[in-house]
């Protein structure tokens, strides 16, 4: 429910011309209007996985996910049959949100030693490789990432220049943020 409410109304405050982290209550108004305004115009769904197979099945022509679930919706397009019919792409939209995952150790872990083997063994050039194609999110392995097909390699929706960097924007986070934003998701969700 957070990925989508924050991703919902993060694409509607940049449709707005906003940042994906406002607290202004009048940008967040607009952006809430934004959202209850498109089940008007197009039939919106919730749930990644829902989206993927609409995607495959060539009902939605566009969806908010992530390059992962991009390599997900082109392979059921392949099964389905559909490849010469659609036409799936990854795109960066200009002042998206920039995701990152990453391996962390809980402070209270029983086997430290055993998970900085295990990170440092995901970050074999090799395995780093195998990881980043059989998930679809890029690499921070260069090593990898010089082994990748260059037109993955080389794809600024994958790997964005310094200039696409500059307009990105990590989500923040806080209590303030949570109470506002879900706020906002609640009226949009109730319209569902």
């Amino acid at each position: 429910m957070y990925r989508s409410m924050r991703e919902s109304i993060g694409v509607s405050l940049n449709y707005c011309g906003y940042s994906i982290n406002t607290l202004n209550d009048n940008e967040l108004e607009e952006a809430k209007k934004a959202l209850l305004d498109q089940k008007i115009k197009v039939a919106p769904s919730l749930g990644i996985d829902n989206l993927k197979d609409r995607m495959a099945e060539g009902e939605l022509i566009a969806a908010v996910g992530w390059s992962g679930d991009h390599l997900v919706i082109r392979d059921r397009i392949k099964a389905l049959g559909k490849s010469s019919d659609i036409d799936m792409r990854f795109v960066l939209p200009e002042g998206s949100n920039w995701s990152i995952d990453m391996m962390c150790i809980p402070t209270n872990a029983k086997n430290v030693n055993g998970a900085h083997a295990f990170i440092n063994y995901m970050y074999d050039p090799e395995v780093a490789l195998a990881n980043c194609k059989f998930v679809g999110y890029s690499t921070p392995n260069t090593a990898a990432r010089a082994m990748l097909d260059p037109s993955i390699a080389n794809n600024p929706c994958y790997y964005p220049d310094e200039a696409t960097f500059a307009q990105l924007e990590v989500y923040y986070s806080s209590e303030e943020y949570e109470k506002k934003y879900a706020e906002v998701w609640s009226a949009v969700a109730a319209s569902f």
